[in-house]
Formats: C-alpha cells, structure tokens, sequence
C-alpha cells in the first residue's frame, strides 16, 4: 500500500509516472483475478482515483473491485449523517474524490485547510516509519477531534487512531477499509 500511496499522490498531484502507476495497479489487479480472486480491495484510498483509468483498459476487473470510499459514503448516508470531516492525504483531499460523493448525496464534507497538510504528513510519515512521538499525538489528536463525525481517509490514520484511542474524542470515525471488510464479511457470512 504505501508504494501505491506514495506513487498514487505524485501522480495526482504533479502528473509523475501516472501511466506506469496505472500499468502497475492493472497488472497486479489481472494477476489476482487470473488467481481466482473473486474481490479485490484497494486499501489505498488515493489509488482509487487511477480505477476509471484502469477500467477503460480492463472494464472486466471493475465487477471485482469493492470500493473503499463509496463504502464508506454509503455507511455515513446510512447513519444519518450529514456532515462529516474528512483526515487523509492530500491528494485524497486535493481529488475532491469523497467531497463529490458526498455532495450527491447531500452531505457536507469539511477537510484540514492546505496549511494543515504538513501536520497530516506527520500522521502519515508517524505510522509508515513506526515513529510515534509527542508530535504526532499532538496533530493527530488536534484534526481527528474538531469534529464529531470523521472519515480516516488514509490507510495509516487507523494505526494512529489504534495507537491513540484514549485521546481521542470524536463520537463517530469512519474507517473505509474497515467498513468495506464487514460488508464482506456479511456478505459471506450469510
């Protein structure tokens, strides 16, 4: 995930190595389907950005994808929200990916302004280097507790959210991955 992450957000954000990116993710989701693999999950959210791409070139792939966001919109619209903040990376953020998903189905989706994306790279760079310390406790406990509802719009943010639980204060967290697994759960356990 953090090779998809991190190829995924400078593709987006500055246009780098966009077609290998998606010649990488196309290869490796045709090789679990040729596996027998009957539902693929991208635990990378930003990576879903790059899924029409990839769906142009192999339309037949798109039936096993279970997407994490619009599990995640679909589980918010079903609680009642109706506004929710969003904690992810900024090219999740700069997409606009869940922002439009979330309009069309009325509800307002808040995000950290561009200046706080240099704390929510501290959260993300805390988890993936295994380096936890008062500074990220401190930007991950300022944005994930302003408001009470909040989408962990980045793979990573659940480990902080784990690692930090007992500060953590906002009533309603909503972790896509985590989300899109008990719906499959359910889904097989029936």
């Amino acid at each position: 995930c953090a090779r998809y992450y991190t190829l995924s957000v400078k593709a987006f954000l500055f246009g780098e190595n966009k077609e290998l990116l998606i010649d990488e993710m196309s290869n490796s989701l045709l090789a679990l389907s040729e596996m027998g693999c009957n539902r693929i999950i991208l635990a990378c959210n930003t990576s879903h950005l790059f899924l029409p791409y990839i769906f142009q070139k192999h339309p037949e792939i798109e039936m096993l994808i279970q997407n994490i966001i619009d599990a995640c919109v679909s589980n918010i619209v079903n609680k009642g929200c109706n506004t929710v903040y969003l904690l992810a990376s900024e090219g999740t953020i700069e997409s606009q990916i869940y922002q439009k998903k979330l309009e069309e189905k009325n509800i307002k989706c808040i995000c950290p302004s561009r200046e706080e994306y240099d704390s929510l790279r501290v959260c993300i760079e805390a988890v993936k280097q295994n380096n936890f310390t008062e500074l990220s406790l401190k930007h991950f406990t300022d944005l994930i507790n302003r408001y009470d509802n909040c989408i962990l719009g980045c793979t990573e943010l659940p480990v902080l959210l784990k690692k930090y639980n007992d500060k953590v204060f906002c009533k309603n967290i909503y972790d896509p991955l985590d989300i899109t697994l008990l719906e499959i759960f359910k889904e097989y356990s029936q």
